[in-house]
């Protein structure tokens, strides 16, 4: 999944990036050989995993709001619990192959066997989702926030910038990545299902229209971790334009002030780490990212010495930390992921 740019003569610096990298390789390429469907639906290891953690999310929304996936009438049909996990993991994608006329999502090759593991994870988390219930929630976040963290940057990168930055109709007369399509594409392909889940209330037992998530002021977590991942490898690995090349001279030089003549014809300068490192320490940066936006506000409230006037606010802001632990939930998708509307997560 991860592209290996041998060709490229830079010392192996970040081995645990290196070493991270090639066993998530195997982790998502692999078919898993003992499963005795493998001939017919070939699953890896990662497949599975993110499966069940879309599932879950989703099945755990649901719940918050007294509603079970089942055959009774007031309950969420199979059929609905599975499209809306499927429409969370390739919607991003879909929207992304529409717009650049190219295969990818559910245009793509293999998605066929994408659409069955996740109709088929959202099957089997009726019975799951009381069980992982039981289970350590500490451990099981931290888990589910590093899934969407590699789920979503191999979605914004390997489905979204790698590709855009290497189609010479996204750049300019001078070689240079056009501005728009190194921000729009990434998007979609990292967390497109955060532009929908609100929109469509897909989080919701009945469908309705509601107000985009994106036309808030305060933009979550599944918006801008996109970008900044992806400005992030744009920076390391590409480094030409206004939007990498700056960033990259702000780096060096802490200025824009006389920026090369090599980043304003567009050429190609020396990647800073192979592109395969690159990507891991993107997926890690973006699954830390998660972490501390979900403990981080914890964190400080422990640590912040309130004064005695302020006590009664501090005790209904503790009173209130279970809501804002289940809207939070509500916001991560997938890639992502995730819930902070989150997702695509691939």
């Amino acid at each position: 999944m991860i592209a290996d740019d041998s060709a490229i003569g830079q010392p192996d610096s970040v081995k645990l990036c290196a070493l991270i990298g090639k066993w998530f390789n195997d982790f998502a390429t692999r078919p898993i050989e003992v499963l005795p469907f493998r001939n017919i639906l070939p699953l890896t290891g990662f497949t599975i995993c993110h499966s069940l953690r879309i599932a879950y999310l989703y099945h755990s929304v649901l719940s918050s709001q007294g509603v079970k996936v089942g055959r009774r009438k007031q309950d969420v049909s199979f059929l609905q619990s599975g499209l809306v996990c499927t429409t969370l993991v390739m919607s991003g994608t879909t929207m992304a192959a529409l717009l650049q006329g190219q295969p990818s999502g559910l245009l793509s090759e293999g998605s066929g066997e994408m659409v069955a593991a996740y109709m088929l994870a959202s099957y089997a988390m009726k019975w799951l989702h009381p069980i992982m219930e039981q289970l350590p929630q500490l451990p099981l976040k931290l888990l589910s926030f590093f899934i969407d963290g590699f789920a979503t940057t191999f979605g914004t990168l390997s489905l979204g910038l790698i590709p855009t930055l290497k189609d010479p109709t996204k750049q300019s007369s001078t070689g240079e990545p056009l501005i728009l399509p190194m921000i729009l594409v990434p998007l979609l392909c990292g967390s497109g299902a955060s532009l929908l889940v609100p929109f469509f209330g897909l989080f919701q037992p009945q469908f309705s229209f509601g107000h985009p998530g994106f036309l808030s002021e305060n933009l979550s977590v599944d918006f801008w971790g996109p970008w900044m991942i992806s400005l992030i490898y744009g920076t390391i690995v590409d480094g030409r334009g206004l939007l990498f090349g700056s960033s990259r001279q702000i780096l060096q030089y802490g200025t824009l002030y006389g920026v090369g003549s090599d980043l304003k014809e567009g050429s190609s300068p020396a990647p800073w780490m192979r592109p395969d490192e690159a990507h891991v320490l993107c997926s890690l940066i973006l699954s830390i990212t998660y972490v501390i936006n979900e403990f981080g506000p914890q964190l400080l409230d422990r640590f912040t010495i309130t004064r005695p006037g302020n006590s009664t606010k501090k005790e209904k802001l503790e009173n209130n930390g279970d809501e804002a632990s289940t809207a939070h939930a509500t916001g991560h998708q997938i890639s992502s992921g995730k819930v902070s509307n989150r997702k695509e997560k691939q």
